[in-house]
C-alpha cells in the first residue's frame, strides 16, 4: 500500500529547484506554495498545524506576510518555513517555531467564521443500516431513501446550509512533492467534428506518445477559460470556472488519473495525477498494475496505444455548495467526465470503455486515492466511481485478462506526494457518507452488470452537413447563461435528438457497456413546424411497455412524429406554446432560461425496477448515463450554433407530475437531470486560457 508514516511522504526522484534552507525570505511568495508549506509541516510532525496555514489563506494575505509575522523578532528563525538547516534541529528554536506557530493560530481563529452544523440545523436522518458489504437489501433503502430525501418539491427541499465563502473548497487536487510533467497545449491533428460519428474502422489510430496522451487530456478534461472579474470577486477559492467537460456550479468534483503500462515518449511507466490547470501530470507512482503490463503487445516498438483513465469523485466540492443533494451532481459530473472522454479518444481513433469489473476498492487502490484519503479530511475524501480503458480497436480482446484478473491485485507500493487541503472547515452530511458507501461497486455487485450484448442500436441521421472541426467544438462548449426567445428549426431539434440515441458502434454511447436506461420527456415551445407540447424519446424501445403502463392514467396520445421518423418520438400532449414554456420554467425551479429557449427536457429512468434488477450500484451508473448524455448534447448543440445548459435543480415532484409519473405512490420511475436547448444569447465572461504561468504563478493566486 501507500507511505506508512509522515516520513515516506516525499520519496519524490526529482528535487525542489532549491531546497527550502536556501530559499531567502524574500523570495518566499515567488517559489513555494501552500501545499509546500503543509508538507514541510508533516515531515516535522505538525500536522496538526496544517490548518493555521489554511486560517490564514481564508483570511486573504500572502504568505509573505505569514512569514514577516511569523519572523518578527526572531532574527535567527528568520521565517520558520525558511531555516538555517541547522536551526530546526535545535530543540530551543523549534520550541520558539511552535509557539510563533500557537499565536498565528490564537491571532486568527477568532476572524474565522464557524458554520454551523448540518446536525445542529436539522433534525438528524433515520438513515437505514447496512450490517455488513454483502448487506444488498439495506443498501438498496439506502439509495431509495437518499433519493427520496433529496427531492425538490413545491413546498420543500433538499437541505443544504447557506455558502460560507470561506470555506469554499479548491475545485483541483494537487500532490506537493511529486514529479510534475507539463503536457504539450498544442495539437498536430484536427478531425472534422461529424467524424467523430464515423465507425472506428475509418481512423488511423495515433500510435503511443507524448502528444497523444496530451491531447486525449486536452480535449477531454483541461481547463478552456478563465473567471470574469464577477466571479473572482465572489469565489475567490474557485481558480477557474469552465473546463471542456461541464460541472454544476462550475464545481468539478471529478479528479482524474492515468495509468500507462509503457512510456509515451518520453514519458515513463507510471500512475500519474492530471491537473487541469495546468494542463500537466504528476507522477505518483513508478508502476502500474501487472494486469495491465500483461496485456499483450504494450511494450513492442510498434505498440498501440493503451492507458486506463480513472475517474474519481471530491464530493465535499459540491456538498458545500449543494448540501445533500451534491452526491446526484457528483455522478452526472462524472458522466460529463466520461461523455468528455470518449468523444476526445474518438477524434485520435482510438476506443474506449467503463470497465464494469473494476471494483471501487480497486480504483482507489491503483490510483492511490486509498492512500491519499488516510492523510486527509474525512470529509474531503476522494471516492472511485469508474475506470476506462482506452485503446486501440486492434487490440480490444486483450482487455478480458484485465477485467478478470485485475481485481484483487496489489498497487504500487510506494506513493509519491501528499494531498492538499481543501477547505479549513467542513459540515458533514451523513446521508451523502452513506449513500456513497451503499453504492460502492464490490465483488457483490459485479455479476448483476448487463452485458453489451442487450444494446439496441439506431442509425445516425441520415445526409451529410457541412462540420466544423471537433477541436472548434470541443473547446466552444459552454453552459447558455440565457437564450433569446428565438424559434430553431425541426431539423435542427431532430439532428439534436438524433444524437441522444444509443448505439455500440457510435461515440459517445459505446463508452457505456450497458443498455441504455435513461429516456427523455421534452417539453417543446418554440421549434418551427412542431406542434408546442409534451413529447417523449424512448432510447430503448424495451422501455416502452413499462413507460405507457407508468403513465397509464394520464391519457397520454403516444401518438408517433411524422418530421421525425425513424425516431421513437411520441407526442404525449398538446399545448399551447406559452403553456409549455411557463410550466418548463416552473418546473425548473422558476429559471427562466427555460422558457426562453426551444425546448427542454428531462432525463428520467426506473430507478427501482433497476436497483431491484441490478443493485444498489446501478444509481451512480444512471446519473453518469445522463451525464454523458447531456456531455452529448452540449457538444451537438454548438455545432449547431445553438446553446445548451444542465439544470440540476428542478421540482422533482411536479416533473414527475408533469410527466406522468407521479400518480401512483409506489412509482418507480424518476426524474434525473434537466437540460434546455435555444439560441443563446451572447456570454463573454470566458476570455481564452493561458496555459504559460508555472506553477508558482498559479500558487500565489491560490493565497490571495
Amino acid at each position: 500500500m501507500g507511505a506508512s508514516s509522515s516520513q515516506d511522504v516525499a520519496p519524490t526522484t526529482k528535487t525542489p529547484a532549491r531546497p527550502l534552507w536556501d530559499t531567502k525570505k524574500e523570495d518566499f511568495v515567488e517559489c513555494w506554495d501552500v501545499q509546500h508549506v503543509q508538507a514541510w509541516l508533516r515531515a516535522q510532525g505538525l500536522q496538526q498545524y496544517n490548518d493555521v496555514i489554511d486560517h490564514f489563506r481564508v483570511d486573504g494575505e500572502s504568505l509573505l506576510s505569514l512569514a514577516n509575522f511569523l519572523s518578527a523578532g526572531d532574527a535567527e528563525l528568520n521565517c520558520p518555513f525558511i531555516v538555517q538547516a541547522q536551526a530546526i534541529e535545535s530543540p530551543d528554536s523549534f520550541t520558539r517555531f511552535r509557539n510563533a506557530v500557537d499565536q498565528l493560530a490564537q491571532r486568527y481563529e477568532a476572524q474565522l467564521p464557524h458554520p454551523t452544523s448540518p446536525s445542529t440545523v436539522f433534525e438528524p436522518h433515520h438513515i437505514p443500516t447496512v450490517e455488513a458489504p454483502s448487506d444488498v437489501e439495506n443498501k438498496t433503502k439506502v439509495v431509495l431513501f437518499y433519493h427520496q430525501q433529496t427531492e425538490h418539491g413545491k413546498n420543500h427541499g433538499s437541505r443544504s446550509i447557506s455558502r460560507n465563502w470561506a470555506t469554499q473548497p479548491r475545485i483541483c487536487r494537487r500532490y506537493v512533492g511529486c514529479d510534475i510533467v507539463p503536457l504539450p497545449t498544442r495539437s498536430d491533428i484536427s478531425v472534422p467534428y461529424e467524424r467523430l460519428y464515423s465507425p472506428l474502422v475509418e481512423h488511423v489510430p495515433v500510435g503511443p506518445s507524448l502528444a497523444t496522451l496530451a491531447d486525449l487530456l486536452r480535449f477531454s478534461l483541461s481547463v478552456t477559460g478563465t473567471r470574469d472579474a464577477w466571479q473572482a470577486l465572489t469565489m475567490p477559492r474557485a481558480a477557474v470556472s469552465k473546463r471542456v467537460n461541464a460541472s454544476s456550479g462550475g464545481l468539478h468534483p471529478t479528479e482524474a488519473y492515468v495509468l500507462l503500462p509503457a512510456a509515451q515518449g518520453p514519458l515513463p511507466t507510471g500512475t500519474y495525477h492530471y491537473v487541469p490547470r495546468h494542463h500537466a501530470l504528476e507522477r505518483r507512482a513508478n508502476t502500474v498494475p501487472e494486469a495491465m503490463s500483461s496485456v499483450e503487445g504494450v511494450h513492442t516498438g510498434d505498440s498501440p496505444f493503451f492507458c486506463l483513465i480513472a475517474v474519481t469523485s471530491v464530493h465535499w466540492r459540491e456538498t458545500w455548495k449543494y448540501g445533500e443533494r451534491g452526491y446526484r451532481y457528483c455522478m452526472m459530473d462524472a458522466g460529463h467526465a466520461v461523455g468528455a472522454i470518449r468523444m476526445s479518444a474518438a477524434r485520435l481513433g482510438l476506443c474506449a470503455q467503463i470497465l464494469p469489473g473494476i471494483t471501487s476498492d480497486t480504483i482507489e487502490a491503483w490510483t492511490g486515492v486509498a492512500d491519499a484519503n488516510r492523510l486527509a479530511n474525512a470529509e474531503e475524501h476522494e471516492y472511485g466511481i469508474c475506470m476506462l480503458a482506452v485503446y486501440a480497436p486492434s487490440m480490444g480482446s486483450e482487455l478480458v485478462s484485465l477485467i478478470s484478473n485485475g481485481r484483487a491485485e496489489a498497487p504500487p507500493s510506494v506513493w509519491y506526494g501528499v494531498p492538499n487541503k481543501h477547505s479549513s472547515l467542513h459540515y458533514r452530511w451523513d446521508i451523502v457518507h452513506a449513500v456513497s458507501e451503499a453504492t460502492r461497486r464490490d465483488v457483490h455487485s459485479l455479476p448483476c452488470q448487463p452485458e453489451p450484448s442487450c444494446r439496441v442500436e439506431y442509425a445516425l441521421a441520415p445526409g451529410p452537413r457541412s462540420s466544423p472541426s471537433s477541436e472548434e467544438i470541443i473547446l466552444a462548449r459552454r453552459s447558455a447563461v440565457d437564450f433569446t426567445n428565438r424559434s430553431i428549426t425541426v431539423e435542427q431539434f431532430v439532428q439534436v435528438l438524433w444524437r441522444a440515441m444509443p448505439s455500440h458502434t457510435h461515440t459517445p454511447h459505446d463508452v457505456m457497456p450497458w443498455s441504455a436506461r435513461v429516456h427523455l420527456f421534452i417539453m417543446v415551445y418554440n421549434v418551427e413546424g412542431l406542434q408546442p407540447g409534451l413529447y417523449v424519446l424512448l432510447r430503448n424501445e424495451d422501455a416502452r411497455e413499462s413507460l405507457v403502463r407508468a403513465t397509464s392514467e394520464s391519457f397520454f396520445a403516444w401518438q408517433g412524429v411524422p418530421s421525425c421518423v425513424g425516431l421513437s418520438l411520441y407526442l404525449l400532449k398538446e399545448m399551447e406554446q406559452t403553456d409549455a414554456a411557463s410550466l418548463s420554467c416552473e418546473m425548473s425551479c422558476t429559471q427562466n432560461i427555460a422558457k426562453n429557449g426551444a425546448f427542454s427536457l428531462g432525463m428520467v429512468a426506473d430507478l427501482k425496477g433497476l436497483i431491484d434488477h441490478a443493485g444498489p450500484c446501478v444509481y451512480p451508473h444512471l446519473h453518469i448515463e445522463a451525464g454523458i448524455l447531456g456531455q452529448q448534447l452540449y457538444l451537438e448543440a454548438t455545432s449547431l450554433g445553438l446553446g445548451a445548459t444542465g439544470m440540476g435543480c428542478f421540482l422533482d415532484d411536479l416533473a414527475e407530475q408533469t410527466f406522468g409519473l407521479r400518480d401512483k405512490p409506489e412509482q418507480a420511475w424518476k426524474t434525473l437531470y434537466h437540460f434546455a436547448v435555444g439560441v443563446p444569447s451572447r456570454d463573454d465572461r470566458y476570455p481564452p486560457y493561458n496555459y504559460t504561468k508555472t506553477i508558482f504563478e498559479d500558487a500565489l493566486e491560490e493565497v490571495q
